[in-house]
């Protein structure tokens, strides 16, 4: 998947790609720490705008309501 966004007056286009549970451990820096949460949790944490679009586009979080 790629998602295109913009910050400001940057436009960014980012590649987004599936790991299996295995490899995970072999893409982590050593001494870095990562944390999983729930899909349910993750609806109500400050993501930042990237984030909640990618999980939003890979339909893992519910679209956001618009004022009306």
């Amino acid at each position: 998947m790629s998602v295109r966004h913009s910050i400001m007056q940057v436009s960014y286009r980012v590649y987004i790609r599936a790991v299996a549970e295995n490899d995970v451990e072999a893409m982590t820096d050593p001494g870095k720490k990562r944390r999983w949460v729930l899909l349910e949790d993750a609806a109500a944490m400050a993501l930042t705008g990237l984030a909640r679009k990618v999980l939003s586009r890979a339909q893992l979080l519910p679209k956001p309501r618009r004022n009306q």
